[in-house]
């Protein structure tokens, strides 16, 4: 129906696209993230500073929207369902495996080193390690305190 109405010029994709997104972003990401931490987030024990809550959900939420992005992405290049469904979980597979929570990050070859880096988990547990501030490093040059990493 969608095709058939884009087809008709009822409407241009621009505007379909920026619908769905907002729509996928909100109904499909955002909502059950929120109730995910209204539920969980008092349960693990974490800082009960409303700021923290918020910085909390807020991570979560951009994680959730950029694996659907790229889900959207991957859906959009392929030409059926099914290949999209395969080429999605082989891809968040190699995100997870690259990322050292499958294969410690040690034993991946130097060459492949850089793909962590690319990984949305990786980048995903190291920003709520930094917002919770485990493993800061802090130096001080010229009197000024500079973050220099979080964690390993």
């Amino acid at each position: 129906m969608v095709v058939r109405e884009v087809r008709s010029r009822y409407y241009g994709m621009v505007p379909y696209f920026l619908a769905k997104l907002s729509l996928d972003g909100i109904l499909l990401r955002a909502i059950p993230v929120l109730l995910y931490t209204s539920l969980l987030y008092p349960l693990m024990g974490l800082q009960s500073d409303p700021v923290r809550v918020a910085l909390w959900c807020m991570l979560l939420v951009l994680f959730a929207c950029t694996i659907g992005a790229l889900a959207m992405a991957i859906t959009a290049i392929v030409k059926t369902p099914g290949q999209a469904n395969l080429v999605m979980n082989i891809f968040l597979l190699q995100m997870v495996l690259v990322a050292g929570y499958l294969v410690n990050k040690d034993s991946i070859p130097d060459f492949m080193i850089w793909l962590h880096y690319l990984s949305v988990f990786f980048v995903r547990v190291r920003s709520v390690d930094c917002e919770r501030g485990f493993g800061f490093e802090f130096e001080v040059y010229g009197g000024e305190y500079w973050i220099c990493g979080c964690g390993r």
